[in-house]
C-alpha cells in the first residue's frame, strides 16, 4: 500500500475507533438507530472497523489484536458510569469478535495475495 493510501487508512481507523467511543459511552440517545438487531450492528461496526486498522496497520498484527479488543473492553466498562447504560460480558464478546474477524479477514486476503505474487 502507498504512503498517501496508508496514511488515509490510518486516519480512517483512528476515527472510526473514535465513532465507537462515542456511540459506546454516550448518551443512549446517541446510538444510532437502524433495524438491524443491536448485537450484528456492533458485530458490523467493530468488524468494519478491525478491516481498516488491519490495512492500515498490516505490520502490527498483534498490537492491533490487543488494541480493539482492549477498546471493546474499555468502552463496554465505561458504560458503567452512563445513566441509562449497562456494561454487558456479551456485547463485548459480540464488539472483540467483530473487530476480530475483521482483522482477520483482511490478513486472510493479504496472505492470499502475497501467496499469488
Amino acid at each position: 500500500m502507498s504512503s498517501p493510501a496508508r496514511t488515509v487508512c490510518r486516519f480512517a481507523a483512528w476515527t472510526l475507533l473514535l465513532a465507537l467511543a462515542v456511540v459506546t459511552i454516550g448518551p443512549i440517545s446517541q446510538r444510532p438507530l437502524t433495524s438491524l438487531p443491536a448485537n450484528l450492528e456492533r458485530w458490523i461496526a467493530w468488524a468494519c472497523t478491525g478491516a481498516v486498522f488491519a490495512s492500515a496497520y498490516a505490520d502490527r498484527l498483534l498490537l492491533i489484536i490487543l488494541l480493539l479488543v482492549g477498546a471493546a473492553g474499555l468502552f463496554e466498562l465505561a458504560q458503567i458510569e452512563v445513566l441509562q447504560r449497562h456494561a454487558r460480558l456479551t456485547d463485548f464478546l459480540v464488539k472483540a469478535a467483530g473487530g476480530l474477524v475483521g482483522i482477520g479477514s483482511v490478513r486472510a486476503i493479504q496472505c492470499v495475495r502475497s501467496a499469488k505474487q
